[in-house]
């Protein structure tokens, strides 16, 4: 009896046994398909490397080496050129998007990149632009990450020789405070640092030919010199900028196409302008309302003044030198606070409106080659008191004095005078 228990008790154990065999079995078939393996992916910076041959159609395998995923790399798009050049065009989405520090590359898919036409997006901090890039059109405008730019030797020219407005190489790049220029860069085109207003100070190049248009506007300048070899000045260049100061070493063979037109306009801050003395003239509108500047020498080889030239609320005094032949019109209008000025120059007109408006003006020198005073020349003068003259009364009699210039004419004449005291 006792071994027939232990025969039941025997078979019962057996056959859970089997039953957890066969259940572990089942399991062990579920693991035996195996999934695709998981990756966990970190994320690296975009790499580029100036000699990159990446380009634009790019095909990627998986594979189980430890080479870099090719998500982590930039893919380059170019407009290829049949003498084996390109432009710089973009990137390609399947590839890493631009971040960090990037260093442009000097060659995609076997061409030489030239010139640069693409928006590197907003995760830039920092670009280093190579030498054999010689044109540089769209490439960071509006990124307000970008910190820094070096622009190595080699590279000729920022933004197109045309008005296409669209081209604005680094505008608005409000964080961007250190730029580094090559000595072999020749233009500056329009809007190439507008509205930089975190850079302070900027090395322009001996060997700069053109500033164009608003190139720097509402940049944060302070100073700035502005070498002798510019010959093309485009308007507002430098306007509503913070210059405080200002060296213009140019202006001997003139200032181009545009003509500089209100270069300086409403820069607020400015307070010192050095000339070259071989400048030849202050083009229309060029410091008008700088309404700091107090002081002022002109150039003494100057020939002339264009209209507007001034309307400096500072201005305390002016002397015109003996170079200067023509004074354009409302010149000097608008400086409420200029009071004396000497015209020691061979002109023969005071234009119209030329001092209009110069509230607390008290005294004049007129050369006496003068034989015209125009309307509305000293309109508004209301502190005119002293006008020195180098002849007699009966030349000044001669001088035609047009209408609305009532404070000269009451004002006391002093003939066979010398040149005020300024």
């Amino acid at each position: 009896m006792e071994k027939a228990l232990k025969r039941r008790d025997f078979l019962k154990m057996a056959g859970v046994t089997a039953l957890a065999v066969s259940v572990a079995g089942t399991l062990g078939g579920c693991e035996g398909e195996p999934n695709s393996p998981s990756s966990s992916s970190s994320s690296s910076p975009a790499s580029s490397h100036p000699d990159s041959s990446s380009s634009s159609s790019s095909s990627s395998s998986s594979s189980a080496s430890s080479e870099e995923p090719a998500s982590a790399k930039i893919i380059w798009s170019i407009s290829a050129n049949s003498d084996g050049t390109a432009r710089l065009t973009g990137y390609d989405s399947a590839g890493a998007v631009p971040a960090g520090e990037i260093t442009l590359p000097t060659k995609v898919s076997g061409h030489t990149i030239t010139s640069v036409d693409c928006d590197l997006g907003k995760r830039v901090t920092k670009i280093i632009i190579p030498g054999c890039i010689k044109l540089v059109l769209n490439i960071a405008k509006d990124n307000l990450s970008l910190r820094e730019v070096i622009i190595q030797e080699g590279v000729e020219q920022l933004g197109p020789n045309n008005y296409a407005y669209s081209y604005r190489s680094f505008a608005g790049c409000k964080n961007l405070s250190n730029v580094q220029l090559p000595k072999s860069l020749k233009v500056i085109e329009q809007f190439s640092f507008a509205d930089c207003t975190s850079l302070k100070s900027i090395s322009l190049p001996e060997g700069l030919t053109t500033l164009g248009e608003k190139a720097f506007y509402r940049s944060g300048l302070r100073n700035v010199v502005i070498p002798s070899t510019v010959t093309n000045l485009g308007n507002w260049a430098f306007s509503e900028s913070s210059l405080e100061d200002v060296n213009i070493k140019c202006g001997e063979k003139g200032w181009g196409f545009f003509g500089g037109y209100q270069t300086f306009y409403s820069c607020t801050k400015l307070k010192k302008v050095t000339f070259n003395d071989k400048t030849k003239e202050i083009p229309n509108d060029m410091f008008k309302k700088c309404t700091a500047l107090e002081t002022l020498t002109l150039p003494k080889n100057l020939t002339a003044i264009e209209s507007g030239a001034f309307g400096c609320t500072s201005l305390t005094t002016i002397s015109i030198p003996a170079s200067v032949t023509s004074i354009g019109n409302e010149a000097f209008s608008e400086c409420p606070s200029l009071q004396k000025v000497n015209i020691l120059g061979s002109i023969v007109e005071i234009p119209w409106a030329c001092f209009q408006n110069c509230k607390q003006l008290n005294a004049i020198f007129l050369p006496m080659t003068v034989n015209e005073i125009d309307s509305y020349a000293f309109n508004g003068c209301m502190n005119l008191q002293h006008i020195y003259y180098p002849l007699s009364e009966s030349a000044w009699a001669g001088i035609s004095i047009g209408d609305y210039n009532n404070f000269l004419t009451a004002a006391e004449l002093h003939t066979n005078a010398s040149p005020l005291m300024i």
